[in-house]
């Protein structure tokens, strides 16, 4: 999420906002502070009171938005999901799907169901084998090229 936060961050420096602060913590840090552990913490303990809510729900409350000619940007604390606009009303976004749980306890990735055309019990993780090689209509698939040999090493005289 770091690059993510510095392009975000650089995009806002672009439209003359230079002093972007973190609006989600008391302290008021600049915005770049929001990869760091401190702005976790403090996030964890809020998201803590929106265990009652649904994901898509709880997740509008993390939105800090910036404003400009000609559009304006915000940034999801909660998720890290940027939109970016043209024009004086923000466009309506369809939700996204609600990611894993985090928590101590919750599901792990062991209990999401993957697709049933995933078979964890095949070798290599149900991943399937490479297709065979081509074969070309004049006779049998031609082996690929060997490596070609490393440079002699360097003498010194």
């Amino acid at each position: 999420m770091n690059d993510v936060v510095m392009l975000f961050y650089t995009a806002l420096e672009s439209h003359s906002i230079v002093a972007a602060c973190c609006d989600k913590c008391p302290n008021q840090h600049t915005f770049v502070h929001v990869v760091g552990p401190k702005h976790y913490r403090h996030l964890w303990s809020v998201v803590e009171n929106y265990d009652h809510m649904p994901y898509e729900q709880a997740r509008e409350h993390f939105w800090q938005e910036w404003l400009f000619r000609g559009g304006g940007m915000r940034f999801n604390h909660l998720d890290g999901a940027v939109e970016v606009w043209r024009g004086a009303v923000r466009p309506q976004v369809p939700p996204r799907p609600q990611p894993p749980s985090m928590r101590p306890g919750a599901a792990t990735d062991a209990s999401i169901p993957l697709p049933p055309s995933v078979d964890q019990t095949a070798p290599n993780g149900g991943i399937p084998p490479p297709p065979p090689p081509r074969t070309s209509s004049s006779g049998p698939p031609t082996a690929p090229a060997p490596p070609a040999p490393p440079p002699p090493p360097y003498s010194t005289l």
